[in-house]
């Protein structure tokens, strides 16, 4: 910072007054002689990054009582004569009682200004004219990644101890880099430098097209402002539109807005940020369109431009895009079988596909897309391929033997807002191809069945160390003995904030290949079968953080054969027909707190915990442990510690049934709308609403199971904020939880020390029991669970839903323990209403 210095020296006589002045520019350089002075005395002075701010400091050596103006306008006449007051000035400070002068202009105010700083006496007015030019340099939102600057170009993230914008630029291999988080998609990321600003405090960041997420930090001694990616709800066909006068599709223009407070402080210019190419797809009406390999255009962009039927694309180029644009588009399958399902190419082709291909990567999928009930039609077929984006999609009318996505032999692939709609018996809302698959990413799905069938596979990604969380199915026909509408199939899979409801069959079913796997903060609700299902063979597995009502079973195991080595914790289990937990395990225990309640119709908690066999299977047949009472906590011959819990009511603990109008749902009426097969199943209010039975007061026996025929109500799955059973109770299950509040200490409920270990072979992962990781921040893994060194976000609920309004702005003061250097945060609203 620069300070312009005047020492006033005041000389009071009888027959005279006068000022004299010595000005200092700097801390050094005093400029003479000095002068006497009765009217402006004029002095320039230059704004730019490398001098961003300056001072006025003047001394009345003598302390008379002075009381100093300040006044500025834009023109430089010597004048000021039609100055504003120097307080309307932004970013400016100035003291009437000493004159002190401070400015640290925006850069979005260049320009030139005249500043008069001034006092009277005796009838005189002696004053400074500071002409300042303000001259900040343009800046320009760039590539995060020169070498890769366009869509669907990927960078390696190999060193995770440095931020993501000092990675090296070099290309993502998919024959080494394994999982979703080892390369980053360079074309979402952009970058902003301000070089003279030392601190993020105070700004706001957005984009013209409000289209990115963006993160402010202060690197070497600069501020710098980098994407994190799209905003979660948007799509590449968001950054598009149609240029009327050059006849073409192109970017839209875009460009970063920095706001200090309120104020515009810098902006970039507007431009266009990818130099993709973007075309209509060719028409495939009559034949299948094949995109082929074309190394003098990479990473072209094809769009779906209205409502076509045709016959499908082979995607043989790598960094190829395919998506639908604009909300009356669609494209439609001709139901003729066109590719093979197990390879993706057309070689014996068995199913009908509207995109497929094979050993191609860094694809982009987007967009709208009607199966149109036609059997074996599948929406995606893709093999041997890896770090490619599925995004924004809708997928509706599946049939009988279709799938939304069939994949094998690929990796590291992420979908994301997904929603799917089946319409057929056999039909598999999404189905990979086997085991084959790996690291995937799954958050924001939604699926459900619109028809009765009970032989729809449902939600089902196979293969290993998938994450998957926001999951929301319902309507599911779940084959019985195979599926549920949620499947957890594969090795170390991590499933968090799921809600299954309304399953024609089970709700969640763990399968035998699902081994060492975790599923927490759960709810289940009026599932026709089993809330959650733990088939043979399955084993080492964490449940956690379950709220299961309503359904035939409140967790049900195979009743002839052994699952084995589960983790039961914090389980919550009220009103299901037949029992609450029914079980046959080895090896396998309850910890935290297990709470039950009118099971099979009784307050007994005879069928609140039903042994069906096995060795330690950590439950005592019929009365869960070994008195059964209320805060009873011991298990002979079992190693379960869970505390029972048996007071709690769930009669209103959720707001269930919905009767006032959905604004959001496009064919709601007062919270009813009659079944057609065409249902809106995606559109409400908030996420935690969704279409079930009719049926009688909850809990009922008639609200189980899907909703086919007749008026269809919206349920409301959030917790009521005047609930005291479920709200405000993960800690222990029955006391409430502390209250969070920013820079306190965080709550007891998520200290350090208070964490559970999964059973994984090759290395356990230990994370906070009452929190969940915020996804898509550049911090931590990812893998939804609250671990050392990410930020993650307060769970004081007891199943899914664990607050809404947003996060808030702060964090609570985290107390280390296994876990350690957590940011922890909260939602701003706590129950619904």
């Amino acid at each position: 910072m620069a300070a312009i210095q005047f020492i006033f020296i005041l000389f009071l006589a009888s027959c005279s007054s006068e000022i004299e002045i010595e000005y200092q520019l700097g801390a050094v350089n005093k400029l003479s002689p000095n002068s006497v002075i009765e009217s402006h005395i004029t002095t320039s002075y230059n704004i730019n990054a490398s001098q961003p701010d300056f001072e006025i400091i003047f001394s009345d050596q003598d302390n008379s009582d002075l009381s100093w103006d300040c006044e500025f306008d834009q023109v430089i006449d010597s004048q000021v004569s039609s100055g504003q007051d120097c307080s309307t000035l932004v970013a400016a400070n100035f003291s009437s009682a000493s004159g002190y002068f401070y400015w640290a202009p925006l850069p979005a105010a260049n320009g030139n200004y005249e500043i008069k700083i001034s006092f009277s006496y005796q009838g005189k007015e002696y004053a400074k004219l500071i002409q300042v030019n303000v001259n900040f340099p343009a800046l320009n939102v760039d590539p995060m990644f020169a070498n890769h600057p366009n869509w669907n170009d990927y960078v390696k993230w190999s060193d995770k101890t440095k931020e993501v914008f000092e990675q090296t630029d070099v290309s993502c291999d998919p024959s080494s880099d394994v999982g979703f988080l080892s390369c980053l998609h360079a074309g979402e990321r952009k970058i902003f430098t301000i070089p003279w600003l030392k601190s993020c405090e105070s700004l706001v960041v957005s984009d013209q097209l409000s289209a990115f997420r963006w993160k402010c930090i202060v690197s070497n001694d600069e501020v710098v402002i980098y994407s994190l990616g799209l905003q979660l709800h948007l799509g590449l066909s968001d950054l598009i539109e149609y240029d009327g006068g050059g006849g073409s599709y192109v970017f839209k223009d875009n460009k970063l807005r920095v706001f200090l407070d309120d104020d515009l402080y810098v902006e970039s210019s507007l431009s266009k940020w990818w130099n993709n190419s973007i075309q209509e797809a060719p028409n495939s009406s009559l034949a299948v369109q094949t995109i082929s390999d074309d190394a003098s255009d990479i990473g072209r962009i094809f769009l779906i431009d209205g409502d076509h039927t045709g016959y499908g694309y082979e995607i043989l180029d790598d960094k190829t895009a395919l998506i639908t644009f604009g909300a009356s588009s669609v494209y439609k399958s001709v139901h003729t079988s066109i590719c093979n399902s197990t390879d993706g190419t057309q070689t014996s082709p068995d199913k009908s596909c509207m995109a497929f291909g094979s050993g191609k990567n860094f694809l982009w999928l987007e967009g709208f897309y009607d199966n149109e009930g036609a059997t074996s039609t599948i929406l995606f077929a893709f093999h041997n391929t890896s770090f490619s984006t599925l995004r924004k999609i809708k997928n509706i009318n599946i049939g009988s033997g279709g799938d939304s996505f069939f994949l094998g032999n690929s990796h590291s692939n992420r979908f994301i807002n997904i929603k799917m709609r089946a319409n057929g018996g056999g039909a598999a809302s999404f189905y990979t191809a086997d085991n084959t698959v790996s690291h995937f990413l799954f958050y924001d799905i939604t699926f459900t069945n619109a028809t009765s069938t009970t032989s729809t596979i449902g939600f089902d990604p196979e293969g290993s160390q998938h994450v998957l969380s926001k999951i929301k199915g319902s309507h599911v026909g779940a084959r019985v003995g195979y599926h549920g509408a949620f499947n957890m199939a594969g090795l170390e899979n991590i499933a968090t904030n799921v809600l299954v409801h309304s399953s024609i069959g089970r709700g969640i079913f763990f399968n035998t290949t699902a081994d060492e796997s975790i599923l927490a903060f759960v709810s289940v609700f009026n599932s026709q079968n089993a809330g959650v299902y733990l088939r043979n063979s399955s084993s080492k597995n964490l449940v956690h953080n379950i709220l299961s009502v309503g359904n035939e079973y409140g967790i049900e195991t195979h009743d002839s054969q052994i699952a084995t080595d589960y983790i039961l914790s914090d389980i919550a289990v009220f009103e299901n027909q037949t029992a609450g937990l029914s079980l046959y395990l080895n090896n396998s225990i309850l910890t935290g707190f297990l709470a039950v309640g009118n099971n099979a119709g009784t307050a007994s908690v005879l069928d609140d915990c039903v042994l069906i066999g096995g060795t330690s299977p950590g439950i005592i047949n019929g009365s869960c442990t070994d008195s059964g009472a209320h805060l009873s906590n011991t298990y002979t011959g079992q190693s379960s510690d869970a505390t029972l819990i048996t007071n709690k009511d769930i009669t209103s603990a959720i707001l269930g049934k919905v009767t006032i109008t959905d604004s959001a749902n496009t064919k709601d009426n007062n919270g009813l709308q009659t079944y057609d097969g065409d249902n809106d199943f995606f559109n409400f209010e908030n996420w935690f609403r969704s279409l079930g039975k009719d049926g009688g007061a909850f809990p009922s026996v008639d609200n189980k199971g899907s909703c086919t025929s007749g008026d269809c109500r919206i349920w409301d799955f959030r917790l009521s904020s005047m609930d005291t059973y479920f709200l405000n109770r993960s800690d222990d299950g029955l006391n409430a939880n502390e209250v969070f509040q920013a820079n306190m200490t965080c709550p007891s409920a998520v200290h350090g020390n208070k964490t559970l270990t999964n059973s994984v072979a090759s290395t356990p992962l230990t994370f906070l029991k009452n929190a969940s990781e915020i996804f898509f921040d550049d911090i931590g893994n990812d893998n939804g669970l609250c671990e050392s060194n990410e930020a993650c976000i307060y769970h004081p609920n007891i199943g899914a839903y664990q607050g809404e309004g947003g996060l808030s702005e702060e964090t609570c003061s985290f107390v280390d323990g296994t876990v350690s250097n957590v940011s922890m945060y909260a939602y701003k609203e706590n129950g619904g209403m």
